[in-house]
Order: C-alpha cells, then structure tokens, then sequence
C-alpha cells in the first residue's frame, strides 16, 4: 500500500496496455483509414460521411488527411498545435478513433496469460478495503492522455473486488485524483451524473461532445488550473513517476516548469523503446532532483522497483 505522496505521470504508452495506439498509430491511423472516412450509418436515412458532422468539405478532409500523413511530427497533438487551422478537424479526428478502443474487456486482459499493469497498480494499493482507502489520499495520476480507461478500470474493479454497489464504487473513484491535462473523451458515467459510458458507439453527437473536451495548447502556452493542481501535487510529492511517457520537451517544460519540485523526491520512470540518445536527452531535462529511467515495460516496474510504501 501506499503511505507517502505518490505521483504517477501517464504517457500513451500507459494506455497501449489497454489495446490503446501509440501516438505515431494514432497518426497513421487518422490518415490512413480514420473512421471519419466512413459512411454514416446509424441511421437508414443518413448517408453523408462522419466527417460533415464538422462542417468541413471532403476536400478539407483529404487536405488535413494528406497534410498529418506527410508531417514529421511525433503526434498529432504536435502537428495540431503548428496546423491551428486543422484544431476543429483534428479533435474530431482523434474522439472518432480513440473512442473505438473503449472496450471493458481490454482493460482486464487475460489474467491466465497478459497481467495488466493496471491490475499490478490496484493490488500494490491494497487488498483489502481499507487498506485501499488509505493508499488512494496518497495517490494523484496526471495524464496526457484523453482516454478514460484509468477511471472505468479503478470504477469496475472496486465495485467486484470490494462488493461494493455502484453507487459506493463511483464514490470512492471519484476520491483518486486523475487530472487529464490536455482534456479527455467526455465525462465518465457512473462517476459523473452527466457523463458518457465506456462504449466505442460513435454519434455525430458523442464525437462533438468529446472533441469539445480536448485541449490543444498554443504555443504561447498559459497553465490551465489542472496544469495548477498538477504543480501542486508535483511540489508536494514524495515520489513521481513517468510511466509509458515520451519525455517530449515541451510537455515537460509545461509540467515541471511551474512545479517547484523537491530536491528530495525521487523521480523514476519507464524508458522502454527509448534510444540511447532519447535516454540522454531525458536526463538532461532533469538536473535537482534527477530522474533514474528503466529500461522495461511498466508491468516489469511495478514488480521489480520498491514503489509501493
């Protein structure tokens, strides 16, 4: 269980566990075959493609379409913030796909062969009910990511891992603090009385709400209050932790600029995948305290490293 501040930081490659893309998928599979291309079909009356739901013409769609799949940007967030004319397409774009993935079964995996790491996470938090209770006032996630997997993982798997209602397990989730930096794909039903289900069901309408709870920043980059809070939480904390994170420079500079971080926290992370200079230049960007990365999945991290205390 936990006893000390603990702050987690998600990147894309937290979420690939749950069947999410990484972002250079995510990418291509916008350009390349965007379910935004697809015939709208939810109704036998409607005909017209998804992509008129954003009131942009077909040749706006295969001039954005053509211009990502060209663009040496490392994500589409990337080319979003240098493309500002393509925003409103763009978010479309991203909720269209990345609502997809919203699959309930993906976030349990196959407990005889594939172990989730969310599953290591909830079980280094406690395995019995109050000892869970204490450990989530010690944990904050912080999370580039839209996605909601985190949220309906924690909602389920308290709700038949405790017996509690669903009114109790929307209650206690609510308590873990998730902050979606950039926005994410709508509120979580069951934790919000407002909010949508964990389904992959596209309407025009659920991918306007979604796409209108995305933030791309500018570059004259102003932090919003969740940016506020995650400061907060950075400078109180004990312990931080990078987790399938690219360590691109400009979501750093954002996140640790304003944090005031102590000297004494340890800050470790995953570096899977990560070239030797990638791994270099990732030091670099952390002077007091320094950053010790790992050269292994998350799962590996969670079983190996000593981060539950």
């Amino acid at each position: 269980m936990l006893t000390k501040p603990t702050v987690f930081v998600l990147g894309a490659g937290a979420s690939h566990d749950c069947g999410y893309p990484l972002a250079s998928e995510l990418m291509f599979s916008i350009s390349d075959n965007s379910v935004l291309w697809n015939e709208y079909n939810i109704s036998p009356n409607r005909t017209e493609p998804l992509y008129s739901i954003i009131n942009c013409t077909r040749i706006d769609f295969e001039r954005f379409c053509y211009v990502l799949k060209r663009s040496a940007a490392q994500s589409i967030d990337i080319f979003l913030e240098n493309t500002p004319e393509y925003i409103d397409i763009g978010k479309c774009a991203i909720a269209a796909q990345l609502i997809t993935y919203e699959n309930i079964d993906n976030l349990l995996g196959d407990r005889d062969k594939n172990i989730r790491w969310y599953e290591q996470l909830f079980n280094g938090l406690g395995r019995r009910g109050k000892e869970f209770e204490e450990s989530i006032s010690f944990i904050s996630f912080l999370t580039f990511n839209y996605d909601r997997s985190l949220e309906y993982y924690f909602l389920h798997t308290i709700e038949n891992t405790f017996d509690r209602m669903l009114r109790e397990a929307s209650e206690q989730t609510a308590q873990i603090n998730i902050i979606h930096l950039y926005g994410q794909l709508g509120s979580s039903l069951g934790i919000s009385s407002i909010g949508r289900d964990y389904s992959p069901t596209l309407t025009p309408d659920i991918i306007r709400s979604a796409a209108s709870q995305i933030i791309i920043p500018d570059k004259r980059f102003t932090p919003t209050k969740d940016f506020q809070k995650a400061y907060n939480l950075l400078h109180n904390a004990y312990r931080i932790v990078f987790l399938g994170f690219g360590f691109h420079p400009e979501n750093i500079q954002r996140l640790i600029s304003g944090a005031e971080i102590s000297e004494r926290c340890q800050i470790i992370g995953t570096s899977f995948g990560m070239g030797r200079a990638q791994v270099q230049d990732t030091h670099k960007m952390f002077t007091k305290p320094r950053i010790n990365l790992f050269d292994c999945s998350i799962l590996e991290l969670f079983k190996n490293e000593l981060i539950f205390e």
